[in-house]
């Protein structure tokens, strides 16, 4: 298992004691982790269209590194329209993977970044029950490591 670092630790930790005492997947508001872009600026909200392919998701909103990183806004984007091919399957897969276990999902991965270097980042994604797409998201913060 990846090791996770203490600011991304503490958000997952607060996200099991959420879906512990609620029973189901908390909302973002639920998680209790206070004003995401302050704490977390890499956090980004991914959900998936309604009636759309089962790794068709959306950026519904996303915390001011990503832009940043990205060197474009992503939001209201769909994957396939910011990520190149190989970082787009193997994040789909990881999305996917993360909703159908319905748990917490740490890992380190190097992706082209804006089509232009290669980058390393640890990733934290934590399914959660939003009312945009079809209510299944995944709230994730990118820690970058290079």
């Amino acid at each position: 298992m990846i090791a996770a670092s203490p600011q991304l630790s503490k958000l997952a930790q607060l996200w099991e004691r959420a879906e512990k005492a609620l029973g189901r997947w908390p909302g973002i508001e639920e998680i209790g982790a206070g004003d995401l872009a302050l704490a977390y600026p890499g956090y980004f909200i991914v959900g998936r269209l309604k009636d759309a392919p089962e790794t068709a998701y959306v950026y519904l909103e996303t915390g001011p590194d990503l832009p940043r990183q990205l060197g474009q806004s992503v939001k209201g984007k769909r994957f396939d329209e910011v990520l190149v091919a190989p970082a787009l399957a193997s994040i789909q897969e990881a999305y996917k993977s993360t909703l159908a276990r319905g748990a917490p999902h740490i890992w380190e991965c190097t992706n082209l970044v804006n089509n232009e270097r290669m980058r390393r980042y640890r990733r934290l994604a934590l399914p959660i029950t939003d009312t945009r797409g079809d209510g299944r998201c995944i709230l994730a913060v990118a820690e970058w490591l290079s």
